[in-house]
């Protein structure tokens, strides 16, 4: 038997009751080549630019780059790269107003940095390296087309992309509204779908086992898919809202329902949720964005953004904290900066943090920091 006719058989194997196969072709399209962002080039910051929590050591001084324009930063599955929107403001609505103009993934690096994939400038865009390149899931009118360098190829003509994860040649795309997880080889045929309702969050695992977390009005959901279908594994509650969700597994809640300006004290600060234990972490006003990313099995790096005062829409304060599920805190709730924006990833005890801040000139800061976590449980822990 040819190897090729072996990959489709495998390709079948790890169908499941409830999966739909997508006989359509996967038709590529050629579009005019995406606008990159212009090549930063980074250099030494100094050390106190971005403070850690007390578990995590950062071996080499922070990288910094002055940009003449603003910036949103996205995070990526790789510490060292993110997905970079480069835009600017309508010169009467000001900030409300704010429009991409190029956006790509982009390496860092002490110097210049290298674009790894340039992306068209769509609404939601999340990547993911993969055997074929890195790989972009964009919202193309309303639905989710997977981008390479060079091609592009329609997943889902009706339903926009929440998250992107490859493993080698094999990718998996979930939609965000009324869930449908999405798996096969980009450019191939045979793609199948899992639906699953609900709002689309994250991919938790990819491999023979499908992990997916998707969230109702009260809770967040954690479904396997294998072989045998899809069950739901575990539920957290969620009444107040969800900002992530992460491996382990565990989801990062709002503690409190906000007041239509967002000051409720008893609403500032996060909750982390697993099946069996749950941590508030306190800061003095409600997140305006927050992140949950693994350092280890069961334990988590929380980063979140609050204002620094009640009707404050400029210059946040992002807190940090490290969480083992067992074991409690690990590191306390502190202050890492002050930034307009900022973005966080994981690979193991491995992180890459960036900071974002803007001046009255609109022109942007951008501060990136790698540090390893050390999160291994001390001898007499164990």
């Amino acid at each position: 038997m040819s190897p090729r006719w072996l990959a489709l058989l495998v390709v079948g194997a790890v169908g499941c009751d409830g999966c739909t196969s997508d006989d359509r072709p996967q038709t590529t399209f050629s579009e005019a080549p995406a606008s990159p962002p212009d090549q930063w080039t980074l250099g030494a910051g100094r050390p106190d630019r971005i403070a850690l929590p007390s578990v995590c050591r950062t071996p080499e001084s922070p990288l910094v780059t002055v940009l003449d324009r603003p910036v949103r930063i996205a995070s990526t599955p790789d510490v060292t790269a993110a997905i970079v929107r480069e835009g600017s403001y309508d010169p009467v609505a000001g900030r409300a107003a704010w429009r991409p103009h190029a956006v790509g993934v982009l390496k860092m690096a002490h110097g210049p940095t290298s674009l790894e994939l340039a992306i068209p400038v769509r609404p939601t865009a999340v990547a993911s390296p993969s055997a074929i390149g890195w790989l972009a899931a964009v919202d193309h009118d309303g639905g989710s087309r997977l981008h390479s360098a060079r091609d592009a190829w329609s997943i889902d003509p009706e339903r926009p992309p929440a998250d992107l994860s490859c493993k080698g040649d094999r990718c998996a795309v979930l939609t965000r509204d009324d869930a449908v997880l999405w798996q096969g080889r980009p450019g191939e045929d045979g793609w199948t779908s899992t639906a699953l309702g609900d709002q689309g969050l994250r991919i938790l695992a990819l491999g023979d086992v499908v992990e997916v977390a998707t969230a109702d009005d009260l809770r967040v959901h954690v479904t396997r898919i294998d072989a045998d279908g899809k069950v739901i594994v575990t539920s957290l509650s969620a009444p107040d809202g969800v900002h992530d969700v992460a491996p382990g597994p565990a989801a990062l809640t709002r503690i409190a329902d906000l007041d239509p300006r967002g000051c409720s004290p008893e609403a500032g600060g996060v909750q982390l949720l697993t099946p069996s234990r749950s941590y508030r972490l306190r800061s003095p006003l409600a997140p305006l964005r927050a992140r949950l990313v693994p350092l280890g099995p069961a334990t988590w790096l929380v980063v979140w953004m609050s204002p620094r005062r009640c009707g404050s829409r400029f210059l946040h304060q992002v807190y940090a904290a490290v969480v083992d599920g067992e074991r409690g805190l690990l590191a306390p709730p502190m202050e890492v900066g002050r930034a307009d924006d900022f973005a966080v990833a994981s690979d193991g005890g491995e992180v890459g943090l960036w900071l974002t801040v803007e001046d009255g000139d609109h022109r942007a800061t951008v501060t990136y920091a790698k540090a390893r976590c050390d999160v291994v449980p001390r001898p007499e822990m164990r």
